[in-house]
């Protein structure tokens, strides 16, 4: 929006001649409301007096001054008896496609009483309308088109207005900037091959004989009175009458601010306080009132406010609520610095909400998490009924930043049919993740699609939750790390750490990225946000199944309860996308078992950057400097050291093979709760060693030096660790549980076994101990087969293609691009005169020329 509007200013300090006026402004003179939040406030449109409205579009530049209240000419009447010269008529009527009943708003200035009165006969059918407004030459401009006033617009509705009128709103001040830009770009991009292929599906008479070439206005839609003048039209004009020849040529330009979902939300509150004045309500708690007065009220704050607010602020810090402390201190900084735009105020009173919920919401889930720990039944419910209070802060701006992106569908098929060049473009990727620095294969799995994405310029950004010193080297700069609130560790799984996000914060950064598709990978709290962000963006939500929770908590506590209660949860999580991405066929089919949405699920194929995990021939040498073992066949663990892991398995599987090969070492490369006790499991075992966490860059050197890779694991969803390995041409072991099996070839590239089984793993891997340890020719295959396996097949940079790219690169385009495509290439030659058969719609008036003209 910044660049949107210095550009502007630039063009305008260069070119003076042209006049500015916002040409979309309510007074109190307006019909009732026909926004759908003003109809459940049950308030007027607006209490805007048209006085104030003169007043701040003279402050803010504008040259010229309209009014264009809903089907009533009082208030700008008014002001041209007292202005004359710098106020013209203006006034915004509802109109209706007959064919689908889908309510249109229309702009029309110029006109007199007797005028209004013919437009308010012949509303009801747009097509009647649309032959008035013709036939009398009054200019007009179809108001924030793409925008369903009541729930019927659709999108062969904006493709009728495209052929009917010829100016258009091309910025609105009350709507998303993706729906001004979306439609401004979609009408600029037009040529006679669309305007042909139109006439012929509608039997539609355009409006002039180049109907590809449309006008376009600009204007605040102000209801409250707060952001007038702050988006308007420009025109080569020297005066009111030229002005207004400008709009019905169509030679304007639009400039200025959107809007966001949070300044729409205080647009909503002023008209709600506005509400309250007039009905001569008192709001309840002392100070609330004032607080509103001195917001909105565009008189300066007086001594005698200024004084109250700062006994307030003192009151609160005596009584120690550091809630409404914070608040005060951000508003006390909103409120009394009169000389800042509107905006800069309502974003610090925004910072001051985003601290009072932040306060509130902590408070709230601290109790509750120590009522869950006590199992306090009847403290859960108190607090659960207690944080509706904090809800009800935050969901104004929900419902806003729902209603900004409505229609959403509707926007996506006109980018498809007129600007093909961007729909073949990747989506903007926001990723969601509760875990970008453990050590787990989703963090390092996410970390290198991070770094993909920026070394192939994808437009992906992830997002996850982190503490200052929990920054890990090695994060890709393409990371948005939340403000979060609160930390705390699950009562079942002390190692875990939940972080929940700032709400308010988080939504205010999310909604500047601007997500075209959104990933989720985890579904803790920072994976909620991303679920939320996708509905009230009304984006594409795609959710990764990583870890197979409810086994993990199956396998660290024996609680049928809580391990039942996880599985619930996790199914109803990932079925709230409209895709279950699952990273094994052995899953697919698990899941699907357990009633998550099988149409959903989906196979994700993960990959590796085979660039960097490769074997490397000082391998030997790394594993010499890191244990100390200089012979031996060496059998290698890397991961998480936790229970789960099926770790103690291990341990017994070792000392049950160390009787057959006395020179078998065991190295366990990792980090976990479960690592002080594992290690001294092997008390007297010289030949195991631990090593720490390893560094991603160390990695490859150790997978090479080693001789066997083992993963016990029987609930891992895939096994980056052992994908890792067999890229570095390690022979790997795992179990027939779960999805690492689908890595292995088995007998080609490593060895399944069955879960559990000391018997089965022992007769196998104590076989492959001995091809490695006489160097025979089949292990060498072995190793050479694993990682050209990887290579062929888990490649990143192919998969990650289909993965962010809109429906992969090799997709064939769809029926509505190759449309596009065909009318655009058929755009650049002659364009034949269209036959015109009797029932096409003509508005009543006289058939233009031959489109070829």
């Amino acid at each position: 929006m910044n660049d949107d509007r210095n550009t502007e200013e630039a063009d305008r300090a260069q070119d003076p001649a042209w006049l500015r006026a916002d040409l979309h402004v309510h007074t109190i003179h307006s019909e009732r409301p026909s926004e759908w939040i003003l109809k459940t406030l049950g308030t007027r449109e607006s209490y805007t007096d048209p006085e104030m409205v003169y007043r701040s579009a003279r402050e803010r530049g504008m040259d010229l001054v309209t009014v264009t209240d809903h089907h009533r000419l009082e208030g700008a009447l008014a002001l041209i008896e007292r202005y004359p010269g710098r106020v013209f008529t203006g006034v915004e009527v509802s109109t209706y496609f007959p064919e689908t009943r889908a309510k249109i708003h229309l702009l029309v200035y110029g006109l007199d009483q007797r005028q209004l009165e013919e437009i308010n006969r012949c509303r009801e059918d747009v097509y009647d309308l649309r032959a008035y407004l013709l036939d009398s030459g009054l200019a007009h401009s179809v108001a924030h088109a793409t925008v369903s006033v009541n729930k019927r617009l659709s999108y062969d509705d904006l493709e009728r207005l495209i052929l009917l009128f010829d100016v258009f709103e091309g910025r609105n001040g009350n709507i998303a900037a993706l729906h001004n830009r979306t439609w401004h770009d979609c009408l600029k991009h037009l040529s006679p091959g669309h305007i042909e292929r139109l006439y012929r599906k509608h039997r539609i008479e355009p409006a002039s004989d180049e109907p590809w070439r449309k006008g376009f206005t600009g204007g605040s839609d102000d209801h409250a009175g707060l952001f007038i003048g702050t988006t308007y039209t420009e025109a080569p004009a020297s005066d009111l009458d030229s002005f207004l020849e400008c709009l019905k040529r169509g030679h304007t330009r639009p400039g200025g601010r959107h809007s966001d979902f949070h300044t729409l939300a205080f647009s909503i509150y002023k008209i709600a306080w506005d509400f309250t004045q007039d009905r001569g309500i008192r709001l309840p708690q002392p100070g609330i009132g004032n607080l509103s007065e001195m917001l909105f009220a565009r008189r300066s704050v007086t001594w005698l406010e200024r004084l109250s607010l700062r006994r307030l602020k003192s009151r609160y810090n005596r009584r120690n609520e550091r809630t409404r402390a914070l608040v005060m201190e951000a508003l006390d900084g909103a409120l009394l610095r009169r000389d800042l735009p509107i905006e800069d105020r309502i974003d610090r009173v925004y910072d001051a909400l985003i601290q009072f919920s932040d306060e509130f919401f902590r408070a709230t889930i601290e109790s509750f998490v120590k009522g869950l720990r006590k199992l306090d039944l009847i403290n859960l419910l108190r607090k659960a009924s207690s944080s509706l209070f904090g809800v009800l802060v935050v969901l104004p701006f929900l419902t806003t930043l729902k209603h900004l992106f409505q229609d959403r569908r509707i926007l996506e098929r006109l980018q498809e049919e007129f600007l093909p060049h961007l729909r073949a473009c990747a989506p903007r990727v926001v990723w969601f993740t509760d875990t970008i620095c453990d050590l787990n294969g989703v963090s390092v799995t996410l970390q290198k699609i991070g770094w993909l994405a920026v070394r192939g310029n994808a437009d992906l950004t992830l997002v996850s939750c982190l503490r200052e010193e929990e920054q890990c080297e090695g994060l890709p700069p393409n990371l948005l790390i939340l403000p979060h609130l609160l930390e705390f560790s699950p009562p079942f799984y002390s190692a875990l750490s939940i972080k929940i996000p700032s709400v308010l914060s988080s939504l205010r950064q999310i909604a500047c990225l601007n997500p075209e598709q959104i990933i989720v990978s985890t579904p803790g709290p920072v994976g909620l946000m991303g679920v939320l962000a996708a509905r009230l963006m009304a984006v594409p939500l795609k959710i990764v199944y990583h870890s197979d929770f409810s086994r993990q908590i199956g396998n660290l506590i024996n609680d049928e309860y809580t391990n039942s209660w996880v599985e619930a949860y996790s199914r109803w999580f990932h079925n709230l996308g409209d895709e279950i991405l699952v990273p094994t066929q052995r899953y697919l089919d698990i899941l699907a078992s357990r009633g998550y949405a099988s149409h959903k699920l989906s196979l994700f194929r993960r990959g590796i950057d085979v660039k960097e995990y490769h074997f490397r021939e000082d391998g030997r040498e790394l594993l010499r400097e890191l244990t100390g073992l200089s012979e031996g066949v060496t059998l290698l663990y890397c991961g998480r050291i936790s229970r789960d892991k099926n770790l103690d398995f291990l341990g017994s599987l070792y000392r049950r093979l160390l009787a057959r090969f006395p020179a078998l070492n065991l190295v366990i490369a990792g980090d976990g709760p479960y690592l002080e006790e594992y290690r001294s499991s092997f008390q007297g075992s010289p030949r195991v060693r631990f090593c720490a966490a390893v560094a991603q860059s160390v990695l490859p050197r150790l997978y090479s030096g080693a001789d066997v890779f083992v993963f016990p694991s029987t609930i891992d969803t895939f096994g980056m660790a052992v994908l890792e390995a067999q890229a570095c041409g390690l022979p790997a072991v795992v179990s027939d549980a779960g999805g690492p099996q689908e890595i292995v070839a088995d007998g080609i590239t490593g060895l399944v076994a069955r879960a559990d089984d000391l018997q089965d793993w022992d007769h196998k891997l104590g076989a492959l101990i001995a091809a490695a340890a006489a160097g025979q020719p089949c292990y060498r295959a072995m190793r050479r087969a694993a990682a050209e396996r990887v290579r062929e097949h888990y490649n990143w940079e192919t998969l990650l293609e289909g993965l962010l790219g809109r429906g992969g690169a090799t997709s064939a385009p769809g029926p509505n691009s190759r449309r596009a495509a065909a009318a655009l290439e058929g755009s650049r030659g002659a364009t034949p005169s269209p036959s015109r058969p009797a029932e096409t719609r003509t508005g009543r008036r006289r058939a233009p020329q031959p489109l070829s003209a």
